[in-house]
C-alpha cells in the first residue's frame, strides 16, 4: 500500500469513525423519529463526511505536487566535456547577485565572444554539452552552470525564473572578470524554465546582447492553469488553484512575478531569437507565439516540426544548428550588427 492511499483509508476511517458517533449520539439524546428520517439524517451526514475527505484529499495531493516542483530531486552532472570534445575549460564557482554559491564550467573564448549556457527545471549542467560542443566549434567562450537548487549549487528552492535570474547576473559578473580589459559581447541561450530566467534576467542586465529562448513559457501562472496535468499529472480543475498557493506558502514569491511575456518587450533593441517544438505538451507552442506577440524587433521564431520539449539538436538537426550559431555570431561576432 502507496502512503497516498494509507492516507486516504485512514481518513476515510477516522470520518466514518466521528460520523458513526455522532449520529449514535444524536438518535441516543433525540425523540424517537421515523426511520425514513433516520436514514435521511445518516445520509446527510455520510454526504458531508465525503465531501470533507475530498477536499482534505484534493489539498494533500496538490500540496504533494506542489513541492515536487518546487523542491525537485539534485542531480549531479554524469557526463563530463571531455566526452564532447571540450578540454581547454575550468571548473569555477561563482556568486549569484544575491550571494548564493553557483558551479559550473567556463571555456574561454576564440572569437571574443562568451555565452552563457542555462538548463531546464530538475536538469544540471550537463544536459546542455551538445549545444556547448557545436557553439565551442564555431568560436565561442561558454559558462555552463547549475541553477540554484540544482546539481552541486547552492539554494534550497526553485522559483522558476523568478530568483534563478540572480544566478545569471552572477555568471556574467564571473565572465566580465575574466576579461583583460572591455568586456567580451555575451549571449545567453536557456531552455524552459532557463529560458524563462533568461528573459527576466536580461531585461535588468544590458551587458547581455543577444539571446535564444527554448521551450520558453509566457507566464508561469498561465502555464500552470493551462497545463498543469503535463506537467504535475493533476487536472487544473480543481487542482491549480491550491497547486499555484503552496507553491508560492513554500517559497515566498508570487507565481505572477513570473512573467517573461512581460519582460520581453524591454530586451529590444537587443536581438530575440525564439525556438519551439510544435509538438511540445510541456510548454505548449502557443506560449512561443505569445512571447513573440510581446517582444519587440529584431526578433524571430524558429518552430521545430515533430519536435516535443527539448531534443533540439536531434530533431532539428543542421537547421537547427545553424540557425544558433548563425543568430550569435551575427550579434556578437559581426561588426556590422554590434
Amino acid at each position: 500500500m502507496t502512503p497516498i492511499t494509507l492516507l486516504v483509508a485512514v481518513l476515510c476511517l477516522v470520518v466514518g469513525v466521528i460520523a458513526a458517533r455522532t449520529l449514535r449520539r444524536r438518535m441516543l439524546t433525540a425523540p424517537p423519529i421515523s426511520t425514513s428520517r433516520a436514514w435521511t439524517r445518516l445520509a446527510l451526514v455520510a454526504l458531508l463526511a465525503a465531501f470533507a475527505l475530498s477536499l482534505v484529499t484534493i489539498a494533500y495531493f496538490a500540496r504533494m505536487r506542489a513541492l515536487a516542483m518546487v523542491f525537485p530531486t539534485r542531480s549531479l552532472a554524469s557526463r563530463a566535456p571531455e566526452q564532447y570534445g571540450l578540454l581547454d575549460y575550468q571548473e569555477i564557482e561563482f556568486e549569484a547577485s544575491d550571494g548564493l554559491r553557483l558551479y559550473g564550467w567556463y571555456f574561454p573564448p576564440q572569437n571574443g565572444a562568451v555565452i552563457i549556457l542555462i538548463h531546464g527545471h530538475g536538469r544540471n549542467r550537463a544536459h546542455l554539452l551538445e549545444e556547448a560542443a557545436f557553439l565551442s566549434q564555431a568560436g565561442f567562450g561558454l559558462l555552463l552552470y547549475d541553477a540554484r537548487n540544482h546539481g552541486a549549487s547552492q539554494g534550497s528552492f526553485s522559483t522558476f525564473g523568478l530568483l534563478e535570474a540572480n544566478d545569471v547576473g552572477g555568471a556574467v559578473d564571473f565572465i566580465q572578470s575574466q576579461a583583460a580589459g572591455n568586456s567580451p559581447p555575451i549571449g545567453v541561450l536557456g531552455i524552459s524554465m532557463g529560458a524563462a530566467t533568461a528573459i527576466l534576467a536580461i531585461e535588468q542586465i544590458p551587458q547581455v546582447q543577444a539571446l535564444v529562448a527554448e521551450a520558453a513559457y509566457a507566464s508561469l501562472d498561465g502555464l500552470v492553469r493551462g497545463n498543469l496535468y503535463n506537467l504535475a499529472r493533476l487536472p487544473a480543475w480543481p487542482f491549480a488553484p491550491l497547486f499555484i498557493f503552496f507553491g508560492e506558502q513554500a517559497t515566498g514569491a508570487q507565481i505572477g512575478a513570473v512573467n517573461p511575456a512581460a519582460a520581453i518587450a524591454n530586451i529590444s533593441p537587443r536581438p530575440v531569437l525564439l525556438i519551439h517544438g510544435e509538438l511540445d505538451q510541456t510548454v505548449p507552442v502557443s506560449h512561443a507565439h505569445q512571447l513573440l506577440a510581446a517582444a519587440r524587433p529584431p526578433k524571430d521564431l524558429l518552430l521545430l516540426p515533430n519536435t516535443g520539449h527539448g531534443g533540439y539538436l536531434q530533431t532539428g538537426g543542421e537547421a537547427y544548428v545553424e540557425a544558433v550559431v548563425g543568430f550569435f555570431h551575427r550579434y556578437l561576432v559581426d561588426p556590422r550588427y554590434r
